[in-house]
Formats: C-alpha cells, sequence, structure tokens
C-alpha cells in the first residue's frame, strides 16, 4: 500500500520536483501523525494530542497522552499500536509501534 509522504516536522506533504514522494509504509507515518498532528484526534479535531507538548511533563502526564494516542489510531484503523516510555536523564525515551495492516 502507498501513501502520500507527509513530513511530521514541517507538517506539510513531500514534494519532490512538483510532484508528490509516495510513502511505502503508511503505518509508522500514520502513527506519526496521531502523535504529533492537533488535527488527528477524529472525535475533536481542534485538541489533537500533540505529544511535543506534553513529552517531558513527568510519566503521568506522558502516559495518558500516549493512552490518547493508543486509542486514536485503533479508531483510525489501526490493528496494532503500542508504546513504551522510559526515564532518560530529564526526559522520557519514547518507542511506538503502530500497523494498520
Amino acid at each position: 500500500m502507498l501513501d502520500i509522504k507527509f513530513d511530521i516536522t514541517q507538517r506539510e506533504v513531500v514534494l519532490d520536483g512538483g510532484d508528490f514522494v509516495s510513502e511505502s509504509n503508511p503505518s509508522e507515518q500514520n502513527g506519526g501523525i496521531l502523535l504529533y498532528s492537533r488535527c488527528a484526534f477524529l472525535s475533536n479535531p481542534q485538541t489533537g494530542i500533540g505529544i511535543e507538548e506534553i513529552i517531558n511533563n513527568g510519566p503521568a502526564q506522558t502516559t495518558f497522552e500516549l493512552n490518547r494516542w493508543r486509542k486514536q489510531a485503533i479508531t483510525d484503523g489501526a490493528t496494532l499500536a503500542t508504546w513504551t516510555a522510559t526515564p532518560s536523564g530529564n526526559g522520557i525515551n519514547i518507542e511506538t509501534n503502530i500497523s494498520y495492516e
């Protein structure tokens, strides 16, 4: 399955010479968009997760938001959505795994 590539950091569609760039594994891309985009919250688009705003606000807040992410991913059609968060220095290291297959 192919999807149009989306640059999550820049929040725009990726173009190359005026053509859309295709993404061969949209599962990771879709999961990332759910984590970083405020427009991706399906039932209330004006208040998405925006994980970058809470990632270092402590384990309780991170757990709350990542559980919201997992629920949104499943609502979006993911067949698998898991995460782990481990303390790293003064912050938290987060690993996600998502699949839409």
